[in-house]
């Protein structure tokens, strides 16, 4: 797959596909992680790709956290995206958590109560006295 960023924020893709339903499943995946960056707690279209390092305590292994965000001064949302553990390297949307979470009975549930679905597609506001703010 071929990925072209320019100095205005614009993406663009190149990939080849054997069939319809490859080059959907492609699509979806670059729509999910890319191509939506329209924050949804302020409804501005301005986010930024961004990635942090976290480390151990003993310093010994880094975490990376990959996060769009909000370039509105007043809003400075993020939306988090993790990596999916199978060496892929797929990225996904944390708009959801699962019912061993502390807030999962905070947020509205699907059909069988397995995920709970977070407020503005999962844009949340950190404050470092009140923690986070969806």
């Amino acid at each position: 797959m071929k990925y072209n960023y320019d100095e205005n924020g614009k993406l663009d893709f190149e990939f080849e596909a054997a069939t319809q339903t490859e080059a959907w499943d492609t699509i979806v995946s670059l729509n999910e992680v890319f191509l939506d960056r329209q924050c949804k707690k302020c409804n501005r279209p301005n986010a930024k790709f961004h990635k942090r390092i976290a480390h151990s305590k003993n310093g010994k292994k880094e975490y990376p956290y990959y996060e769009l965000r909000c370039q509105n001064p007043e809003c400075k949302a993020i939306k988090t995206y993790g990596v999916i553990n199978d060496d892929s390297g797929q990225m996904f949307p944390k708009n959801k958590i699962g019912p061993d979470d502390a807030l999962f009975d905070t947020f509205k549930k699907n059909d069988d109560d397995t995920v709970a679905f977070l407020p503005h597609d999962g844009w949340l506001r950190y404050d470092k006295e009140k923690g986070v703010k969806f």
